[in-house]
């Protein structure tokens, strides 16, 4: 997406490619973690938000909670997005029953993103 063709040589230019990322890595190699290093690590893009001109933050995790709209991490991606940053989740990989939207996608503020293949889709549920 944010290819800009230096590594491809001029064959291959992404939509943004004068946009900037910038990485933080909240789980482990083995794509396991806790709360408290997602919370983090929302903390440390709210931290650095003016001097990196954050304004996406993207968010591939996602759990089971039972605490609902009052969880740590929906909380913690609300901030983000009260302060103006634009919040993706992750929709996880429990549907397409109902209620099998994950953690902290399930907030009301972010746009959570899910996916779904022509063979197994009888429904499109929007988020």
């Amino acid at each position: 997406m944010a290819g800009d063709e230096f590594e491809s040589e001029g064959k291959y230019e992404g939509i943004a490619p004068l946009c900037n990322i910038v990485a933080v890595k909240v789980l482990g190699k083995d794509g396991a973690g806790n709360i408290s290093d997602v919370l983090a690590g929302i903390q440390w893009v709210l931290d650095n938000q003016e001097k990196y001109n954050i304004q996406i933050m993207n968010l591939s995790v996602g759990m089971e909670d039972l605490e609902g709209e009052t969880s740590a991490l929906v909380r913690g991606v609300n901030v983000a997005w009260d302060r103006n940053i634009v919040v993706l989740c992750a929709a996880g990989n429990n549907g397409p029953s109902n209620s099998t939207v994950t953690t902290p996608g399930i907030s009301r503020k972010v746009i959570t993103v899910g996916s779904s293949d022509d063979a197994h889709m009888t429904q499109i549920d929007y988020c």
